[in-house]
């Protein structure tokens, strides 16, 4: 990956869960952080981005196809480390007599 960027994963997260609620409130109850670290979280994808990733619209905020992109990313490389913690959980028990 040389030339690529190094992307945050705890913003990735953030953006995951701002896409899911629509909501930055909601999002950052739901990580439990503040309102403030899921604002600088997208601030900081969007600065490294170059690219807006949310868009402001009435209570809500609406996503752009490259923070739906960004956020489906993120589900599935998640559900992968999950399996894969399983895994080596489950290869790493004791074998029970």
């Amino acid at each position: 990956m040389s030339g690529s960027p190094s992307l945050p994963f705890s913003a990735l997260r953030v953006v995951e869960a701002v896409v899911r609620h629509r909501n930055y409130s909601w999002a950052a109850r739901e990580l439990e952080i503040t309102h403030s670290a899921v604002s600088q979280a997208v601030k900081r994808l969007e600065t490294l981005l170059n690219t807006k990733l949310f868009e402001r619209r009435g209570g809500g905020m609406q996503p752009s196809p490259a923070a739906v992109d960004l956020a489906s990313a993120y589900a599935s490389a998640a559900l992968d480390l999950h399996r894969s913690l399983q895994d080596v959980l489950t290869a790493s028990a004791p074998a029970k007599n």
